[in-house]
């Protein structure tokens, strides 16, 4: 064998000093800015990302109108003020197990007539504790979407995690965190309060209540829906109130209740699970007013006609057929 000849099958696996360098600047590179990547249930480029309340803001005021905008939050947010989606905006908040905190007596998030959110990832939407203010506030025409995220620690009047007046959709994703709103309270729908059109895709609705039991206003421990509440899947249990410990409805009330509740309680024992008022109910008022005016139509309508009968009819000639005339009265005599 001739020593001169050497074998070349090493050189196939030897890597040159400008390829280990250009494989190491990639990854380098990949590293800082893979940010730029949120995923959910995929992969979704992030337009922006921010670590505090103006450079929030300003994503958002940036964002074009009419086109989506997808903005990572990478650091917990304490917000001065409620965080406006305006009219036009179609917005999605995601983060990595990251709060956004609302301050104390006003909502966290405002949607707009005519704005459009989404919230993605893990992303928390709360309040400090002791803190009141509703989680989100959907205005008519607003729309509101929970894909993944949680709504919990906040705390209203009405609707502490969600006050919707507008679209709610609210859903879930396979291979991710489903939705979940959790931990909130309200005097009326500690988790939602719906006076709009809320459709329950997917998800978790669970452990809220409504505060003081002990009264017979706190209503829909889980959801108070006043609109139309549609229940296509998810999960709606261990909520309290004195009536409908999962849902108090007086609304349009659809699909498979039974299936997406349970372990509600309404220490009423008035629907643990639902409690709905009968449509009647709203009328009871308006009952009374409605017979009291009928009454009086009678008595008028039957005046009238013995008035008439106590008339006598004269017949009179007016040159081509007799008729009566009722203005004459009875003669005197």
């Amino acid at each position: 064998m001739n020593e001169n000849i050497k074998p070349n099958f090493i050189s196939r696996y030897h890597f040159s000093k400008k390829t280990l360098l250009l494989i190491s600047l990639l990854f380098i590179i990949t590293m800082a800015f893979a940010p730029l990547i949120f995923v959910v249930n995929g992969y979704l480029t992030v337009d922006a990302t921010v670590e505090n309340e103006i450079e929030l803001r300003n994503a958002i005021n940036a964002a074009p109108d009419g086109k989506g905008c997808t903005i990572a939050i990478w650091k917990n947010i304490a917000l001065e003020k409620p965080l406006v989606i305006p009219e036009g905006k179609q917005i999605t908040l995601g983060a990595s197990d990251f709060c956004l905190v609302g301050a104390n007596g006003m909502d966290t998030i405002i949607v707009k007539s005519g704005g459009e959110l989404a919230l993605c990832g893990s992303l928390v939407v709360t309040h400090a504790d002791g803190d009141t203010g509703r989680g989100v506030y959907v205005e008519r025409g607003g729309t509101f979407s929970l894909v993944n995220g949680v709504i919990s620690g906040n705390s209203a009047v009405e609707g502490g995690g969600v006050y919707n007046e507008g679209v709610f959709n609210m859903w879930w994703e396979i291979n991710a965190q489903d939705g979940v709103i959790s931990g909130n309270s309200a005097t009326k729908g500690g988790g939602v309060y719906n006076m709009g059109t809320f459709t329950l895709y997917g998800g978790h609705i669970r452990n809220n209540n409504c505060t003081d039991t002990s009264t017979s206003i706190a209503m829909g421990g889980g959801v108070y829906n006043e609109g139309t509440f549609n229940i296509i899947n998810g999960y709606i249990s261990d909520n309290i109130a004195t009536k409908g410990g999962g849902v108090y409805n007086i609304g349009i009330l659809e699909g498979d209740v039974v299936a997406v509740t349970g372990n509600n309680i309404a220490t009423s024992g008035q629907g643990d699970d639902t409690f709905s008022e009968e449509v009647t109910d709203g009328l009871s008022y308006l009952l009374p007013i409605v017979g009291v005016v009928v009454a009086v139509v009678v008595v008028a309508v039957g005046l009238f006609f013995y008035r008439v009968r106590r008339r006598k009819p004269l017949m009179v000639n007016n040159g081509s057929a007799l008729c009566f005339d009722w203005r004459a009265t009875y003669e005197k005599t």
